[in-house]
């Protein structure tokens, strides 16, 4: 038979009880097996930082951390690094350590750059907030 002699047919009204139930399934489901985060701990040992500043009257060593992903490391003068893991040979790794990022530096690079400070033992690592002004650039 063709098409043109059959009878239109009706429309169904589509239920949305079904439909609301498995969406709200769906979403459970995700909401409960999705992580968005991958949490992660930096162990800083403020107690052996603290207490080596104290007993040496030594300045600590600064590496600033730049925008562009370049470092400056300020032991006796500034030395410019093109990533940190040039820099960290040069680190004195038994003398304390200040990392100072600069205002723009994503969170997420400061913690990498501890965590590769802390895997490559350098000890008495701390995290300063602000650049001095006298290596602002």
């Amino acid at each position: 038979m063709s098409q043109a002699l059959m009878p239109p047919r009706k429309a169904r009204p589509i239920s949305l009880t079904a439909l609301i139930d498995v969406v709200f399934i769906l979403l459970m489901f995700f909401m409960l097996t999705s992580s968005f985060t991958h949490w992660r701990a930096v162990t800083l040992d403020s107690k052996s930082a603290s207490a080596s500043a104290a007993t040496d009257n030594k300045q600590p060593q600064l590496l600033v951390l730049h925008e562009s992903g370049t470092v400056t490391l300020v032991q006796d003068e500034p030395q410019d690094y093109d990533s940190l893991s040039d820099a960290i040979s040069a680190i004195r790794k038994d003398e304390a350590l200040v990392l100072l990022p600069e205002p723009k530096v994503e969170v997420g690079t400061i913690v990498h750059a501890m965590e590769d400070l802390n895997h490559h033992q350098v000890e008495s690592v701390t995290l300063g907030e602000t650049l001095p002004e006298a290596l602002d650039k």
